[in-house]
């Protein structure tokens, strides 16, 4: 079976000229990237509340994904961090690109308090880490925009069946040294290229446990 992935990266926040989520989306965009046997439709969303939600759910909708790889960023100096839970709750003093500060609201009015990815992250991890890539699991996908497209997304998959399983979780990757974003001679994060393969691999082993996992029949 041919799997289709529908990966997602952002435009940058106001204030930062590029975001390696976005640039990572264009390059699987232009075709740069690929795997054999898995079709990748990719594509960049704005850095505004409800409204990446909105346009992440029409393109799930098009393209009947079995993977969905929501990505974004993160200024920590952290590996790139498979999310586990989105939560209930959009916070951020500095605002989405409308620049309007949220003080606390919930993402889905009445909503569950949170959701679960349903990428199977510890067996993603295990794996990709035995492939080189530094990765680890982590708890939480914040309260800003990142956190409100998994909800909203892992919401959507919930109210409305699709034809066949769906894995679909958020990841998050550093900004690398190139984009110049933190000067600190500590800062010790993933270079652009090995942001890149770590994609390319996550897309490959999602693949195969889905595969394996979800076969169609003959």
């Amino acid at each position: 079976m041919t799997v289709r992935v529908l990966l997602s990266g952002f435009t940058p926040i106001w204030g930062i000229k590029k975001t390696p989520s976005g640039e990572l989306a264009k390059l699987w965009q232009s075709g740069a990237l690929s795997v054999p046997g898995v079709e990748v439709t990719a594509t960049v969303l704005p850095q505004q509340f409800g409204k990446s939600t909105e346009l992440l759910c029409t393109d799930i909708q098009a393209v009947k994904p079995h993977i969905i790889l929501m990505y974004g960023a993160t200024q920590k100096n952290d590996p790139v961090r498979l999310e586990r839970f989105a939560i209930n709750l959009e916070r951020s003093p500095m605002g989405d690109n409308t620049r309007i500060p949220v003080k606390e609201r919930p993402v889905i009015l009445g909503g569950p308090a949170a959701y679960e990815s349903t990428l199977p992250v510890t067996d993603l991890v295990e794996e990709l880490k035995e492939n080189g890539v530094d990765c680890k699991p982590s708890y939480h996908a914040g309260t800003h925009v990142c956190n409100s497209l998994m909800y909203g997304v892992l919401h959507f998959l919930s109210l409305n069946s699709q034809p066949h399983h769906v894995m679909a979780g958020f990841i998050h990757i550093p900004f690398p040294n190139e984009y110049g974003v933190i000067e600190d001679e500590l800062w010790t994060t993933a270079t652009c290229n090995g942001i890149v393969d770590s994609s390319i691999e996550l897309v490959r082993v999602s693949s195969e446990i889905y595969t394996e996992k979800f076969r169609e029949p003959e």
